[in-house]
């Protein structure tokens, strides 16, 4: 099992740095020219800080490179990438289903900017936030599922200690990254004292992240599959996929 912060990439800093001199930018203009903040590139070229697959290639495209080229000692298959994108982000439509609560849609582009958007209360109630919490962690754990990979799951210090990380790469991006939404659900689910403190609900939401994650396989396939295929799903798709996924014989 894995923490999402781990879809972040390590960016090859030095090559960023020279790229963008060689384009006579300075960090502002950089930053003009992509949409990303000046001292979010500071970082990524001093590689105080890593970089989701649309950084890259917002930055990419403004220094006239492919997203792959700034990534540090990788060999980036892009159609791989989109395809645990797409098991991802079913995994997150199957577990907001489970939830009960509402998709309005699901879209993988072919640049990787993704998301499953649903409905999700504003105030949630702490089994309601537990819920949401599972539905963070199964995205990346469906991704390793889909690979094969066997995962030690992130410490329980380290998950909480990264908590600057996360407030930054969120910044970077220009939305909350799914380990900062779960983090604050967890606590909201740990402020009740139900489910135990903060560290038995982080260890709880992992458990039964990875434990679903498997019951409902056949689901994540069909929704991530169907969506490989057309890049987009409006809500009752998905809830079609979902509910008429085989599990082969009872």
């Amino acid at each position: 099992m894995l923490v999402m912060a781990e879809r972040f990439v390590e960016v090859d800093g030095a090559k960023l740095r020279k790229l963008r001199r060689r384009r006579m930018l300075s960090l502002r203009e950089l930053g003009e020219r992509s949409g990303v903040a000046f001292d979010n590139i500071s970082k990524l070229e001093n590689e105080k800080r890593r970089a989701q697959p649309r950084t890259l290639r917002k930055l990419a495209e403004a220094l006239g490179v492919e997203p792959h080229e700034l990534m540090r000692g990788v060999k980036v298959d892009i159609e791989e990438m989109r395809v645990d994108t797409c098991y991802h982000e079913a995994a997150h439509a199957v577990f907001d289903y489970h939830a009960r609560l509402p998709i309005r849609q699901v879209y993988v582009t072919e640049e990787l900017d993704a998301m499953c958007v649903s409905a999700v209360p504003v105030n949630p109630y702490t089994w309601q936030a537990m819920d949401q919490a599972v539905g963070l962690f199964a995205g990346v754990i469906a991704e390793c599922r889909r690979r094969g990979w066997q995962k030690s799951p992130t410490p329980f210090d380290e998950f909480v200690s990264e908590e600057d990380l996360y407030e930054e790469l969120s910044e970077l991006e220009g939305t909350e990254c799914d380990a900062l939404q779960a983090l604050k659900l967890l606590r909201i689910a740990a402020s009740a004292g139900y489910y135990g403190d903060l560290e038995a609900c982080y260890k709880m939401a992992l458990a039964s992240a990875a434990r679903d994650v498997e019951f409902w396989w056949p689901e994540i396939v069909a929704v991530a599959e169907r969506l490989r295929e057309t890049g987009r799903l409006d809500g009752e798709e998905c809830v079609r996929l979902i509910e008429s996924a085989d599990y082969g014989e009872e």
